[in-house]
This record gives structure tokens, C-alpha cells and sequence, in this order.
């Protein structure tokens, strides 16, 4: 009413600004906030920072509240807890309750971001990877720590990091599986009065340093070499080997005298061999009989 008195008063352009004032503060309807979780994993490989879980601030009492599926509401009535609001419609009294936390029971994937790690043999590398968590008590993800998956998120690239440092670089791609069990483990003995639990750890990306790389490209190399000379070498003594034995055996022949008995049965072999693959296809019958 103020309002229009005022607009009576002002010309025609003031009078539509408080019109529009007035539509815009005091007849649009009250709208509350909606906690939204965003996360961020900047995956530069010059100033790795670390992965953030961002969430806005809680909604607003308005004395209705609709909790939806899979989520909880934690409800302190006047600076102490007092219930913890399930999915369904809950009536809230202003200005005395205050929603002090919103969670999800779903499982949440969160990326971490490139860290940088040196095994036990002194070799740099880069990798990331996922961590997978879950609220399993609001209250003590409330109340325990302070911002907990943030917290858990900096816990995991510490105790990945710390894992790597004790095992080298070349069993660190056997033992991946392992080493993810390892993390995982260690978060949630960090991690027990928290409320939350680490389902599992997923290293993801291993990027060595490129003079690593480079290194390993050179011994593939020398091995293949090695490996092909080692081939040749070899075929090279069989052949000498078959060469010396024909010899002796030429030797053995011409100093005997008998080339004509050696040709007959070469050629009797040869026969043989004719008669069992003409056997095999079909052609003659089993009991064929070779004559003299």
C-alpha cells in the first residue's frame, strides 16, 4: 500500500520502478536454497593443486522442509542437536530450528587431482586418481571434523603419496591393485570416527617424467637388439653345425665306397614316404605292399 501511495506521488517513469520494485521484493515468492556439491580437480601438471569439494550454504528454515530420497537433514534447535530429518515432508519451528547439515547416502566418486610422488628409488612421477566415499553417520560427519570430505580428499593424496614412496617404480604397475587396497585401507582407519567410509581407491593415470620414459623406450630397444643378435647367432651355429655334420657324413660315404648303396636307399626312403602320403589322401590302400 506504501508502496502505490508513493508511485501516486512520482511521474510515470518513477511510478513503473516502484512497481517494479515492489514485484521484485515483495510478491515474488520466497524460494529456498538448494545445497549443491560441486567438485573440482585441475589435472595441471605445473602447479598441482589439490581437489576441492565445494558446497553452499544450507538452506534456509522456512518451518516446511522436504527432505528428498537418499539425503538427511541434521536439525539443531537452539545451538544443540536436536533430530536428524529423514526423506518425507518435516515441520520446522523458524527461528528456533536451525538445519545445521545437509548429506547425501549416495556414493560419491571424487577425483584427485595430479600429485606429484617419488617412489623408493628416487624416480618422480605424476598420477591421480578416484576415491570413492559414502556418509554412513550424519551426525558424526556433522559434528567431528569440520568440512570431512574435503578433509578425506587431502588425506587421500597424502597417504597415496606415502604409499608410493615405499615400493619402486617398476613394481609400482605390478602391485597397482594392491597399493589401491593399501590406500584404501589406511583411510579408513584415518577415517573411522568420521562418519564417512572409503569404498574404494582407483589410481588412475601413472605419467612418469619424459627422461623416464625416454629410458625405458632405450632398453626396449637394446633388449630387441640383443634379442635379434642373439636369434641370428643362433641360427648361424645350427647351420654350422648341419654343415659339418653333411661333411662327415659325405666323408664317411666316399671313403667307404658305397654312393650306390647310400643313392638306394634314399630313394627307397623316398618311395615310403610317397606311398604314406598317397595312404593318407586316399589314393592306394593300407595294405599296399612296396616290391622289390
Amino acid at each position: 500500500m506504501a508502496m502505490l501511495l508513493i508511485a501516486k506521488r512520482l511521474p510515470l517513469r518513477s511510478a513503473a520502478a516502484a512497481a517494479a520494485i515492489e514485484s521484485r521484493f515483495f510478491l515474488r515468492p520466497a524460494v529456498p536454497l538448494i545445497p549443491i556439491r560441486k567438485y573440482r580437480s585441475d589435472r595441471s601438471r605445473h602447479d598441482l593443486p589439490f581437489s576441492k569439494y565445494e558446497q553452499q550454504r544450507l538452506p534456509i528454515n522456512w518451518g516446511v522442509r522436504i527432505v528428498r530420497e537418499k539425503e538427511v537433514y541434521v536439525v539443531e534447535r537452539l545451538g544443540k542437536y536436536h533430530r536428524t530429518l529423514d526423506s518425507g515432508i518435516h515441520f520446522l519451528i523458524p527461528f528456533v530450528d536451525r538445519i545445521a547439515g545437509v548429506h547425501s547416502l549416495r556414493e560419491m566418486v571424487i577425483p584427485i587431482s595430479c600429485q606429484s610422488a617419488i617412489t623408493r628409488d628416487y624416480v618422480s612421477i605424476l598420477l591421480d586418481g578416484a576415491v570413492s566415499v559414502k556418509i554412513i553417520d550424519p551426525i558424526l560427519a556433522s559434528y567431528r571434523i569440520k568440512n570431512p570430505i574435503n578433509t578425506l580428499i587431502r588425506l587421500a593424496e597424502e597417504i597415496m603419496i606415502s604409499e608410493l614412496g615405499k615400493i619402486t617404480f617398476d613394481k609400482m604397475f605390478e602391485e597397482r591393485n594392491a597399493l589401491n587396497e593399501k590406500i584404501m585401507r589406511a583411510i579408513n582407519e584415518a577415517t573411522s570416527n568420521w562418519g564417512l567410509k572409503c569404498l574404494r581407491y582407483e589410481i588412475r593415470d601413472i605419467s612418469p617424467p619424459p627422461e623416464v620414459m625416454q629410458a625405458g623406450i632405450e632398453s626396449r630397444k637394446r633388449a630387441q637388439v640383443l634379442e635379434s643378435e642373439g636369434e641370428a647367432e643362433a641360427i648361424l651355429i645350427t647351420a654350422k653345425a648341419i654343415a659339418q655334420s653333411l661333411e662327415i657324413l659325405s666323408q664317411t660315404i666316399n671313403a667307404q665306397g658305397g654312393a650306390e648303396e647310400t643313392r638306394q636307399r634314399v630313394l627307397e626312403l623316398c618311395v615310403q614316404a610317397m606311398v604314406h602320403a598317397a595312404i593318407k589322401q586316399g589314393r592306394i590302400k593300407p595294405n599296399f605292399k612296396i616290391v622289390h
